[in-house]
């Protein structure tokens, strides 16, 4: 008798669940993209068939490094099984992209977007052209006019080669290399970090000016993109939580198990960025609204 009625419970219980059973994750859709499947080795040896032969030899020595590293490391990512393709996700930046990129077809046929499964709210790019979004930054992101900056942003690191530029620089510091053979530990740290901070502010501003102005999205969304660098600490937003969400007439909820009080939430806009590969976010949302202020006839609609 006990045995059946085990059995009548578990077979009760099976069509009382909440469980959502039509739910299917972002998985990759389509043909896979050649630069996932062709060789590393490959890759390299292409990249440095462009090196001027009549470069300084440290450039060079520094170019076939970084297409070294950077080739394999990136090729890691490509296959580790994170990102993907041909999915809605990805297909829905890809549009974004097109749209940003509507007068540039010579940027168009070169950039290229994947989405990474990532909570964390960030977007990069490669000096191939590949830039990656995270599913945290869509997650947090309000509106396509937000994505669309931060894509912007990440174009002209592509378009100003800042990457391989940073890393030619980095190697000049690290081996005291033309002016910084005379500076001090203290003096290269600081040149490391300022350097990467102009690039960054050079994305924000071309960016902005470059493509995101001849967009119809809205100028005011620009500025909100930092409260979303600003905030992005928190795993969600403030939505109240109805505590009776999991209740009914046969189970409920303890109150006690739900916190009283939770932690409030702080940000600091103008933190130390002196050791920081970014500005802070005053510094950078001071300098958009500046560039805005100057604007006429800007665009306050999509």
């Amino acid at each position: 008798m006990k045995q059946s009625f085990i059995f009548f419970l578990f077979l009760f219980l099976t069509f009382y669940l909440f469980a959502q059973d039509d739910f299917y994750p972002l998985q990759c859709k389509g043909k896979i993209p050649e630069e996932f499947i062709t060789l590393s080795s490959e890759k390299v040896n292409k990249d440095r068939a462009t090196i001027d032969q009549s470069e300084n030899y440290n450039v060079k020595k520094a170019k076939k490094e970084f297409y070294l590293f950077t080739n394999y490391k990136i090729d890691y990512l490509l296959r580790s099984g994170m990102v993907l393709f041909g999915d809605e996700a990805t297909e829905y930046v890809r549009s974004v992209r097109a749209y940003i990129l509507k007068d540039s077809p010579e940027l168009k046929d070169k950039i290229r977007f994947y989405v990474i499964k990532s909570p964390e709210v960030n977007a990069f790019c490669t000096y191939q052209g590949i830039i990656f979004v995270n599913i945290g930054l869509l997650a947090q992101v309000e509106n396509e006019a937000e994505l669309a900056y931060v894509l912007s942003h990440e174009i002209i690191h592509y378009k100003n080669h800042h990457i391989i530029n940073d890393f030619l620089n980095t190697t000049n510091i690290i081996k005291g290399n033309g002016k910084y053979g005379k500076y001090s530990y203290e003096q290269k740290v600081h040149a490391y970090f300022n350097y990467s901070k102009e690039n960054e502010m050079e994305a924000d501003a071309q960016g902005l000016q470059d493509f995101y102005l001849k967009t119809d999205y809205d100028i005011n969304q620009v500025l909100n993109v930092f409260d979303v660098l600003l905030y992005s600490y928190l795993p969600f937003d403030e939505v109240p939580f109805d505590t009776n969400y999991f209740n009914d007439r046969y189970f409920k909820v303890p109150s006690d198990f739900f916190l009283k009080k939770t932690k409030p939430i702080s940000a600091v806009e103008d933190y130390d960025d002196s050791e920081s590969t970014h500005p802070n976010i005053k510094t950078r949302r001071e300098k958009i609204y500046e560039i805005i202020g100057n604007l006429e006839n800007v665009n306050e609609g999509k």
